[in-house]
C-alpha cells in the first residue's frame, strides 16, 4: 500500500479507487476522468488480441511517433514514449541522467524504430537533447509547450491545448494505452482551470505537488506524442 501511496499520491483518484476502496465521484476541474483512462487500458489489451488477426500492412501503414519528455528537476524522470497509430507500444523512463547520456537513448530509439516524427520537450535542459539530436541530422522537433496555442482565444498556451486534445482521444475512444500504473494515474489526476480571459489553462506541476503528486512525465510525454496527431486515428474495440 506505501509503494502504491508514493507512486500515485493520496489525491489521486486511481489510489482511492484501487487502494482505499474508495468510489470518488469525477470533479468538475478533472481532465480526463478515471473510467475514459481505464477504458483505454482495456482497448490496448483488446488490441493486442486483434493485432494477431489483422493484416500486417494495415498495421505497418500507421505513423510511428516518438516523444520524448526531459526531466527537469532530480526527482523527475525523462521519458521515451512510441506510439503507432492510436496505441501506444512503448514507454521507458530514466533518472537522474543527463543531456548527452539522454540523447543518445533518443538516438538509439530513433535508429530502431524510425518513426516518422521525434517530437522533443526544449523547455530549460531539454533544449540541450534537441541540439544534440540535430547535429547528429536526426529529424527533430523541439516543442516549447509554454508557449502561445495555435488556438489562443481558446487554450492559454500548447501545453493546454495538447492536453485538451488528449482528453478528446480519451472521451472519444480513439487512444490505447498500457496497463501501467503510473501512466494511468498521472493523467487520472490532471486538473485544469480558466485564466482571466477565460482561456484553459493546465494545473502546474507546483500545485499538483502542493496536493502530493508527483511530476506528470509520463501523462507528458503521451500528451506530446499526440500534440500533432492527425484528426482520424484507428479506433480499437
Amino acid at each position: 500500500m506505501e509503494e502504491r501511496r508514493e507512486t500515485w499520491g493520496e489525491d489521486n483518484p486511481i489510489y482511492r479507487a484501487r487502494v482505499l476502496g474508495e468510489f470518488p465521484d469525477q470533479a468538475e476541474d478533472t481532465l480526463i476522468g478515471l473510467s475514459d483512462v481505464e477504458e483505454a487500458a482495456k482497448r490496448w489489451t483488446a488490441a493486442q488480441d486483434q493485432e494477431a488477426e489483422s493484416a500486417e500492412t494495415e498495421i505497418a501503414a500507421e505513423e510511428v511517433v516518438l516523444a520524448v519528455d526531459v526531466a527537469r528537476f532530480g526527482s523527475d524522470r525523462s521519458v521515451i514514449l512510441r506510439r503507432q497509430g492510436s496505441r501506444v507500444l512503448e514507454i521507458r523512463t530514466f533518472r537522474h541522467m543527463d543531456t548527452m547520456q539522454l540523447a543518445g537513448w533518443v538516438a538509439a530509439a530513433i535508429r530502431e524504430t524510425s518513426p516518422e516524427r521525434v517530437c522533443v520537450d526544449e523547455i530549460g535542459v531539454g533544449a540541450g537533447v534537441v541540439d544534440r539530436l540535430k547535429e547528429q541530422g536526426f529529424p527533430v522537433k523541439g516543442i516549447n509547450v509554454a508557449r502561445r496555442a495555435s488556438q489562443e482565444t481558446i487554450f492559454a498556451n500548447v501545453r493546454a491545448e495538447g492536453y485538451w486534445r488528449l482528453k478528446e482521444l480519451f472521451a472519444s475512444g480513439q487512444i490505447a494505452i498500457p496497463n501501467d500504473h503510473q501512466l494511468m494515474g498521472e493523467l487520472a489526476a490532471l486538473r485544469y482551470s480558466y485564466d482571466s480571459q477565460g482561456r484553459v489553462q493546465m494545473e502546474s506541476k507546483d500545485a499538483m505537488r502542493q496536493r502530493g503528486l508527483p511530476s506528470p512525465d509520463k501523462a507528458d510525454a503521451l500528451m506530446l506524442a499526440f500534440l500533432e496527431s492527425a484528426n482520424k486515428t484507428r479506433l480499437w474495440t
